[in-house]
């Protein structure tokens, strides 16, 4: 059931929720992340045709796995996000590990580090 409010929450994430307080603000952060996301991951669209994407996609997500869970252990540390609810810790590693993903295959695209 957590996963069907989840993703209803993600959708209605713009719209008013009662429970979006000045210290829940992690679905309207995963909900705007997600957007750019996206749109980095279609300007990237050259690395599609590469033989190796789906081994460059995997080692980007998991790096950023890492790297996002300590970056937002240490926002909360120094109370800067405060996810009230383990849902919103998810929505926050979630937004992080798709927007350093995504911006991490526009990079290697937009400086050709990784050709055919």
């Amino acid at each position: 059931m957590d996963i069907i409010e989840a993703i209803l929450e993600f959708f209605l994430a713009p719209g008013f929720n009662k429970e979006n307080t000045q210290k829940d603000k992690a679905g309207y952060f995963l909900f705007i992340t997600s957007l750019i996301s996206i749109a980095l991951f279609f300007l990237s669209y050259d690395l599609f045709e590469n033989q190796h994407f789906i081994l460059i996609l995997i080692s980007l997500i998991g790096s950023s796995i890492i790297l996002n869970i300590g970056l937002i252990l240490l926002l909360i540390k120094f109370k800067m996000i405060q996810p009230t609810t383990f849902l919103n810790f998810i929505y926050y590693l979630v937004g992080l590990m798709s927007l350093t993903s995504s911006f991490g295959l526009f990079i290697i695209d937009y400086f050709k580090i990784i050709t055919n």
